[in-house]
């Protein structure tokens, strides 16, 4: 059996040897060698799986899920009706949120620029008339009311927000 011999570097200076020839290793003729599959498989990862992850969790809007915002955190409804412009049940419940912090001049901003995009909202409409005989305008209330009974025949709310708009009416 032969004996192995070792030169100065020793057996590191060997393994250091081993580690370089692997790096000067070439795919091809003059070709040098690839990352890699798992290289590729990482890069694949981060292009196509991360974002989608970020769409179900909400990351894409700044960490904040405008589907399961509390009704009461109007800060955050803020934050996603600016995310989500056209979103009119969100202006919805931020005009609530408005409304439940005595801010019923910006929830009337808010339900008439949901109006705006959506119309043929009745249920806007009716929000937007009770909130309209709270601050004391009748004829606007039963206006929007009115409206809304027309995009809505024989809505309930609608009806009522009416009558109680030609009541105030015909107190004063």
């Amino acid at each position: 059996m032969a004996a192995r011999r070792e030169g100065p570097e020793g057996r590191e200076g060997q393994e250091g040897r081993e580690g370089q020839e692997g790096l000067d290793r070439q795919d091809g003729p003059g070709q040098p060698a690839s990352p890699g599959l798992p290289a590729l498989l990482l890069l694949l990862v981060f292009i196509i799986v991360v974002p989608r992850l970020g769409e179900r969790t909400g990351a894409v809007e700044g960490t904040l899920d405008c589907s399961h915002v509390a009704a009461d955190d109007a800060a955050a409804l803020e934050r996603c009706v600016e995310l989500r412009p056209g979103d009119v049940e969100l202006m919805a419940d931020l005009g609530a949120a408005y409304e439940r912090v005595s801010q019923s001049n910006r929830a009337e901003e808010l339900y008439r620029r949901a109006l705006t995009l959506d119309p043929e909202d009745g249920d806007m409409r009716v929000r937007l008339a009770e909130l309209l005989l709270r601050k004391g305008d009748a004829e606007g209330a039963r206006r929007e009311g009115t409206v809304a009974l027309a995009v809505q025949p024989g809505r309930g709310a609608a009806l009522d927000v009416i009558r109680r708009a030609t009541a105030a009416e015909a107190s004063r």
